[in-house]
C-alpha cells in the first residue's frame, strides 16, 4: 500500500511537472506571436506613413539585396543601351556608381522616395491603407506569419483583402519580409524601365 502511495505520488509530481513546462512553453508561444503582431504593426505604421528609413531598419537585409539587384539589373541595361554613367528614375538623376555603391538599405529608401513623390495614386493608396492584425502562425522556430485583413483604395477601386506579412528570425533578431504591395511597386518600377529600352 506504503508503494503505491509511493508511486501514486511519483505520477503526481510528473503530471504536475508536464503541465508547468506545457504552460511555459504555450506561455512562450504565445509572448511570440504577440511580438510578432506588435513587429508587424511597426512596420505597417512605417508603411503606411511613407517613413522608408524606418521601414527598411526592420527588414531582412536578404529581401533589400534581392530588391536592389532586381531594379539596379535593368538600370545597368538602361545606362548600358543609352551609354551614360548616369540615370534618371522617374524624376531623380542619380550616378550609376553611386547606386552601384549603395547599401540595399539606402538603394530601397531613395527607390520609394522618389516613385511615391510622384505617384500621388499610390501615395493615396498605401497612406489610406487600413490593416486589422488577427494573429500570428508559426511555421518553424526561425518564420512567423502574421494574419492581416486589409481594406485599401487602389485607384478607384476599393480592395478589401487578407494579407500575411512574414518575420523570420536573423542572427536572433526578428525582422520583417518586404511587403507584398511594396515588392510589386518594384515590379511596376522594372516594368517601366523595360519599357524605356
Amino acid at each position: 500500500m506504503l508503494k503505491d502511495k509511493k508511486k501514486t505520488i511519483a505520477i503526481a509530481a510528473v503530471v504536475a511537472a508536464l503541465a508547468l513546462i506545457i504552460g511555459c512553453g504555450a506561455q512562450q508561444d504565445t509572448k511570440l506571436q504577440d511580438d510578432a503582431v506588435a513587429l508587424a504593426v511597426q512596420g505597417d505604421q512605417a508603411m503606411t506613413s511613407l517613413e522608408w528609413t524606418t521601414y527598411s531598419s526592420m527588414i531582412d537585409p536578404d529581401d533589400l539585396q534581392k530588391f536592389k539587384a532586381m531594379i539596379l539589373l535593368e538600370l545597368e541595361r538602361l545606362a548600358m543601351m543609352r551609354k551614360s554613367d548616369s540615370i534618371t528614375v522617374i524624376d531623380q538623376a542619380f550616378a550609376l556608381v553611386d547606386l552601384r555603391e549603395a547599401p540595399p538599405e539606402q538603394f530601397f529608401n531613395d527607390m520609394m522616395t522618389v516613385i511615391f513623390r510622384v505617384s500621388q495614386d499610390l501615395n493615396r493608396s498605401f497612406t489610406g491603407m487600413k490593416n486589422d492584425f488577427i494573429g500570428a502562425v508559426p511555421e518553424n522556430d526561425s518564420t512567423i506569419h502574421v494574419v492581416a485583413h486589409t481594406k485599401m483604395l487602389v485607384g478607384t477601386r476599393h480592395v478589401d483583402e487578407m494579407n500575411v506579412t512574414t518575420l523570420r528570425k536573423i542572427d536572433d533578431e526578428w525582422k520583417l519580409a518586404i511587403s507584398n504591395k511594396l515588392q510589386g511597386v518594384g515590379y511596376m518600377l522594372v516594368e517601366s524601365l523595360q519599357m524605356q529600352r
